[in-house]
């Protein structure tokens, strides 16, 4: 199910971000990249759904972005408002996609569904 999907990634998620690590010579700006990543595919499934509007996804999304920017320097990490920014543009990224893709599919759906009845009438 979508929400168990939402929960178990929201889990994930936090774990991660909040788990302490040792600083690390990749390069620079990767873990810019991680965090766009980390909440495009948050942000993904739920725009699928259609459950929520998709502001009121982008700000839940980003609130949750910076309470866990707010909440790493107390787990040994540290807090980057250019961190933020890249969940924002993950969450935007994943909103986008993921409502992309879900009308395409539903589009599709649509098509087949309205051929198989055609078909069958035909019969």
């Amino acid at each position: 199910s979508d929400v168990f999907l939402t929960l178990a990634l929201l889990t994930g998620l936090t774990f991660a971000l909040l788990w302490p690590i040792e600083a690390s010579g990749g390069l620079r700006g990767g873990d810019k990249v991680v965090h766009f990543l980390a909440f495009a595919i948050l942000a993904f499934p739920i725009a699928c759904t259609g459950r929520l509007r998709m502001s009121i996804l982008f700000f839940a999304c980003s609130i949750y972005g910076g309470v866990i920017e707010l909440l790493q320097p107390s787990f040994g990490r540290g807090a980057e408002v250019l961190d933020w920014i890249a969940d924002m543009l993950g969450v935007a990224f994943g909103i986008f996609v993921g409502g992309k893709f879900c009308q395409h599919n539903k589009r599709n759906n649509l098509d087949r569904d309205s051929q198989n009845s055609n078909s069958h009438a035909e019969r």
